[in-house]
């Protein structure tokens, strides 16, 4: 018989210290497994177990309005909770849940039961692989898990009528993970139960379709119970160090930027951030620090391997990856390890760029696609521009060409590529991207030079990988259309803001082709 408690509206750092006692005194045999509801007051934003608080939030939108931060006992991405949501969370022995063994089959059969309730109050919920559920493509409920010593937290958020704007602004959303179904806009990735059935439903028949759900498609057999005083006691040990600012920013801090090598690696199973630092000297790792949007048990297992990887030869780092997961069971929820030598790999990619007279820190403001960076602006023949970085009045903004007016950044890259004898093309949208790519590959192109946001090259990433075109991305200044939250009128070409090229950057970078550019000018080219 699962118990079922309702802790009702409490802080982030309340909520949390629940977490972790709840799961603690499961753990120790205290309690039975139990189902409980949680709400939250005032508004928070929460960033997974494994993820840095300064690249998933906005600390100071937060601040200004009132919306507390905190860390999550489990993994996943960063969320936000007002009192428009309901949380539910299943705390139990491993084996109490159907699904097994795995982390990954134990989500599917949790989801799909508590979208089985919600389809009770008239919604076509669905589960979404790899942990959401939806409503005609739209997220209504996310969740995510941890495993302690054989005992289950697994939670959930049901929408059922929030605040969008500060979900949108207090959250630096991962736009990249829209990109599967080409979504333009965080606002059309989720809904609400209010939005669904027109209504917001009384709470207490919500938590009777959930239950209803569980019952049926997880067999659980629940009744209404109590906290008990040993879980009290737990919760009141616990709740100061929830509140502490080192558990809120934790050991997920980023290191100084200027020293760094990053990478941000998306695949199907999440998104990977990795920074290294290194001492070039004895090319060795001097810190690394391994964050993102995915789960991972047992939770410590990403420290272990950071701290193996310390020290280490450069050269002997996928190898150390490799032996690292072989050695142990380590659940990755859909990623493998190869993803992180991947990820650790792209960051090392960097090693050569001071090498060209680039800094570390304008190293981080460029990503390369198929291929190393000399080899890339020395075969370059093509420079993509964005449209939004034209002057918003200007009568090229959404077409081609520019007549070096001096009014927006264009007109100055412009200038540059035409002493270098580069094509230039703007783009103006996704499908403008792909076709250009397309014609330019089968056209013989070598290699690009692009000027694009960070959001925009991770959301489109897999156009710029299926491409198969050498090339090299620049990242550009200034508040984009993803920064706003304006991507759909960004995408229907009504974005009136204007962004600016990293010219400063992009002139370097022109020189530094100019000096490798020794390979003649490919079939019909200038």
């Amino acid at each position: 018989m699962w118990r079922v408690i309702d802790t009702g509206l409490l802080s982030g750092a309340e909520n949390m210290a629940w977490d972790e006692a709840l799961l603690a005194a499961r753990c120790r045999g205290l309690i039975p497994d139990t189902l409980r509801y949680l709400r939250f007051t005032p508004p928070v934003a929460l960033v997974g177990y494994h993820q840095a608080v300064a690249e998933e939030i906005r600390v100071d939108y937060c601040r200004a309005n009132g919306i507390a931060v905190n860390r999550r006992v489990t993994g996943g991405g960063a969320i936000y909770f007002d009192q428009g949501q309901l949380g539910w969370e299943l705390i139990c022995a491993r084996e109490a849940l159907p699904g097994g063994p795995d982390l990954a089959g134990i989500t599917r059969k949790v989801c799909e039961a508590a979208a089985r309730g919600l389809r009770s109050l008239g919604l076509e919920a669905e589960f979404r692989p790899r942990n959401d559920i939806e409503v005609d493509g739209r997220k209504i409920s996310g969740t995510g898990a941890v495993l302690e010593e054989g005992c289950l937290l697994f939670q959930g958020t049901l929408l059922i009528d929030f605040h969008l704007e500060h979900l949108i602004k207090a959250l630096r959303v991962p736009t990249e993970k829209l990109q599967a179904r080409e979504l333009s806009s965080a606002r059309e990735r989720v809904t609400s139960l209010k939005e669904q059935l027109g209504q917001v439903p009384p709470l207490e028949r919500v938590k009777e379709a959930l239950e209803r759900g569980f019952r049926e498609g997880l067999g659980l057999q629940t009744a209404p119970g109590r906290i008990g005083p040993a879980e009290k006691d737990l919760f009141r040990k616990i709740l100061p160090r929830r509140r502490s600012r080192e558990w809120i920013e934790g050991r997920r801090r980023p290191l100084r930027p200027q020293e760094l090598l990053r990478s941000i690696h998306k695949e199907e199973g999440g998104l990977i951030r990795t920074a290294v630092k290194v001492d070039r000297k004895r090319g060795r790792v001097q810190d690394i620090l391994i964050t993102g949007d995915f789960f991972m048990y047992p939770r410590r297992a990403l420290y272990d391997l950071e701290t193996g990887l310390k020290g280490r030869s450069l050269t002997d780092l996928p190898g150390i990856i490799a032996a690292f997961f072989q050695e142990r069971e380590v659940d990755l929820f859909g990623l493998r390890p190869r993803d992180f030598i991947r990820s650790v790999a792209l960051a090392l990619d960097k090693l050569s760029f001071p090498d060209l007279g680039f800094t570390l820190e304008e190293a981080d403001h460029l990503t390369v696609f198929h291929g190393a960076l000399p080899e890339i602006l020395a075969g370059s023949d093509l420079l993509l521009l964005p449209y939004c970085a034209k002057s918003p009045d200007c009568g090229y903004r959404f077409r081609q060409g520019c007549d070096q007016c001096g009014a927006c950044s264009i007109g100055e890259a412009y200038a540059l590529a035409g002493v270098q004898g580069l094509r230039v093309k703007t783009i103006q949208n996704y499908e403008h991207l792909v076709e250009e790519l397309t014609l330019e590959k089968k056209a013989g192109t070598r290699a690009y030079i692009g000027c694009c946001c960070d959001a925009f090259q991770l959301k489109r990433q897999e156009a710029f990988k299926t491409a198969r075109l050498p090339g090299l991305l620049v990242d550009i200044e200034n508040t984009t259309c993803y920064e706003l939250k304006q991507e759909a009128q960004a995408y229907q070409g009504s974005f009136e803001n204007q962004t600016h090229l990293r010219l400063g950057l992009l002139r370097k970078v022109l020189e530094v082709r100019s000096r490798l550019w020794l390979a003649p000018a490919g079939p019909g080219r200038e």
